[in-house]
């Protein structure tokens, strides 16, 4: 079984997906933590799509990769196309297995009729910004 848990940044999804998965013995899936092993991964890829030097240390910096992506609605589409692809042969990976998954995106993602139970965390505007 696959549970989808999805909300805003600082609604508590990550909380109630641990608190699931420890619950039910579920492996937990954190898709953001898969994107950020996607970029590890896939750097070279990346460097190549977005070509710009978004390097520092040898290291896909997140900051400069933002802001190039944000200054670029064709080159984000390109880049959210790259990185969806890759989050969705990791969420097929688990398919008959019973996962947890973790991300704010499941809703817009082309996954999301595989989930056989959706849980959207809802929470105080106010509270998120203090969290």
């Amino acid at each position: 079984m696959i549970i989808g848990v999805s909300g805003k940044s600082g609604s508590g999804k990550s909380s109630v997906s641990k608190y699931i998965a420890n619950e039910l013995k579920y492996t937990l899936l954190d898709l953001d933590l898969v994107s950020k092993n996607i970029r590890i991964s896939y750097k070279d890829d990346i460097v190549g799509l977005v070509d710009e030097d978004i390097l520092v240390d040898g290291e896909i910096d997140s900051k400069k990769l933002g802001k190039i992506l944000f200054s670029d609605s064709k080159l984000m589409n390109k880049y959210n196309e790259f990185v969806y692809a890759k989050l969705k042969e990791e969420i097929l990976k688990y398919e008959g297995e019973n996962v947890v998954i973790d991300s704010i995106f499941l809703p817009i993602m082309d996954v999301f009729e595989k989930i056989d139970v959706k849980i959207l965390v809802k929470c105080d505007d106010s509270k998120r910004k203090i969290r």
